[in-house]
């Protein structure tokens, strides 16, 4: 009896999260939960709030050659991160302030573009160039 391709999809989003659970790294991603105006005529922004989830992801470096080939979007020591998550960026007056990933004492905000990774036309997980804005540590 054939399978349905929504049970082929299931299957394949499981084997997905199995294979990051099992060589994944544990990451932590702060995603904007809501924002308040304070008084910009006093020069007081938005304030953000955020809720913290942990998750796993695959990361590695990005290769010198795509730093290269980037036209500068992309330094040394930004990340290539896959995440099942969909992650924001937020542009506000005073930058980026998008959903982040906290990994090994670091945070870090998305550069670039989502590229979602997609099989029979849905995504299952997206994959996000990365570069550090703080030490936490």
């Amino acid at each position: 009896m054939p399978r349905s391709r929504n049970a082929d999809r299931a299957q394949i989003r499981s084997m997905s999260q199995e294979g990051r659970l099992e060589i994944g790294e544990a990451v932590l991603v702060k995603i904007i939960s809501g924002s308040t105006i304070k008084d910009p005529a006093q020069g007081i922004g938005r304030v953000y709030s955020f809720r913290i989830q942990p998750t796993r992801a695959i990361i590695e470096s990005i290769s010198q050659t795509d730093i290269m080939n980037s036209g500068g979007l992309y330094l040394v020591g930004d990340l290539s991160v896959q995440l099942n998550e969909k992650l924001r960026e937020v542009v506000d007056r005073v930058g980026n302030i998008g959903d982040r990933l906290i990994w090994n004492g670091k945070e870090y905000r998305v550069v670039g573009i989502r590229r979602p990774e997609t099989l029979t036309g849905k995504s299952f997980f997206y994959s996000y160039a990365m570069r550090k804005v703080e030490d936490l540590t």
